[in-house]
């Protein structure tokens, strides 16, 4: 409790939606413009849950969308039921089972948040580098954003949840450490889909941190979930 805390405390004070990454239009052209997030806009694959604690089953939509060999009439409704990440594959599994003569062998691999920094950072490049690969996000999206909203600070219940839950969203891309333009660390773009935060860039340190951060109700770290997709793309 005490590292969620120092980090939502952090985020009040310097939320990543106030950096200039996030701030400036050229930053998120760039990340629009990177072949993974690419796979999402040319399969129109983006869509915002319909209401909170929705936000595991829609970012599984959100990712199954986003190949173009995986037919719409197999994804999975919305609903607020557990949604953990070792349940990712028991779901695909059953969707397979279900669909099996319309569906390629989808897998899904859960990387601990437990794992150093430069481990996660490399599994998050060579997947968003590899167009069979998508990659999700249990995090502790208050870690990021904070509980700021207008002058006063409050903590809204969805954001209390989250501190128990996590917060699913998928990873659309990444821009890599540029200094002579001005990007001095590794940032990733996460397509939030609570529709209030919408897109935005994370500092890869940052980012860790707030999957790596405790679970309250299982004291480990969240996870991330690369889905990676055998079939023929094209």
């Amino acid at each position: 409790m005490k590292d969620a805390h120092h980090l939502v405390s952090k985020a009040n004070t310097n939320s990543i939606l106030d950096q200039k990454y996030n701030t400036s239009p050229k930053y998120m052209s760039k990340l629009w413009s990177t072949k993974s997030a690419q796979q999402y806009i040319q399969n129109n694959a983006l869509e915002y849950q319909v209401m909170e604690g929705h936000c595991g089953p829609c970012t599984l939509r959100n990712i199954l969308k986003s190949y173009a060999n995986i037919p719409r009439q197999v994804l999975p409704p919305t609903s607020a039921k557990p949604f953990t990440p070792t349940y990712w594959n028991d779901l695909l599994k059953r969707i397979g089972r279900e669909h099996e003569c319309k569906l390629p062998v989808l897998e899904a691999e859960i990387v601990s948040g437990e794992v150093d920094f430069e481990t996660w950072l490399k599994e998050i490049k060579s997947s968003l580098q590899n167009e069979k690969c998508r990659v999700a996000v249990n995090y502790l999206r208050s870690a990021l954003v904070g509980w700021k909203r207008g002058p006063v600070i409050f903590i809204p219940v969805n954001s209390i949840l989250s501190l128990i839950s996590g917060h699913f969203s998928p990873l659309v891309g990444i821009i890599e450490k540029d200094e002579a333009n001005g990007i001095d660390e590794d940032l990733i773009g996460v397509f939030d889909v609570n529709a209030e935060f919408g897109a935005y860039l994370v500092p890869a340190k940052m980012l860790y941190d707030s999957i790596h951060v405790h679970d309250l109700t299982t004291g480990k770290s969240r996870a991330m979930v690369i889905v990676k997709n055998e079939g023929k793309l094209d």
